[in-house]
């Protein structure tokens, strides 16, 4: 489930008398399409991680064992900030920009995978660029 913002969208066109109305209709059109906020942007982003992850380990371990493991358990990276793999470079970056609501650069970040990034983390670039939409079109609001 998003975020709905419909309530504070309304409040706000009503002070901002100067904007006009074509950015409120694409403001409403974003908040329409059911948008996830920060809080839940930053765990799609991690249930995609920890997909991203098993997935390359066990790419790398056709293992059968650790297949049948990887059922069970879950791998993510913790607390660590730099790791041999490239890949996971780049996503440790693209999360501490999602955290500090750096959007863009995240997204630029996990959009540099040498995979194809979608598999794991297509829900949340549809929804980092509704945001990254939203943020834009709040800027112009006078």
């Amino acid at each position: 489930e998003g975020k709905d913002i419909k309530r504070e969208v309304e409040m706000l066109e009503n002070f901002a008398l100067n904007t006009p109305l074509n950015i409120f209709e694409k403001i409403y059109l974003i908040q329409s399409k059911n948008f996830y906020g920060k809080e839940k942007l930053i765990v799609e982003f991690n249930l995609s991680l920890e997909k991203y992850v098993k997935h390359k380990f066990i790419m790398k371990n056709q293992n059968s064992v650790i297949g049948f493991l990887f059922k069970y358990i879950n791998i993510k990276p913790n607390n660590l900030s730099i790791y041999e793999n490239a890949d996971l470079n780049i996503l440790i970056r693209a999360k501490k920009h999602l955290e500090i609501e750096e959007y863009e650069n995240s997204l630029n970040q996990v959009m540099s995978l040498n995979d194809d990034f979608t598999n794991f983390f297509g829900t949340w670039v549809s929804q980092i660029k509704m945001i990254i939409d939203l943020n834009k079109y709040l800027s112009k609001v006078s």
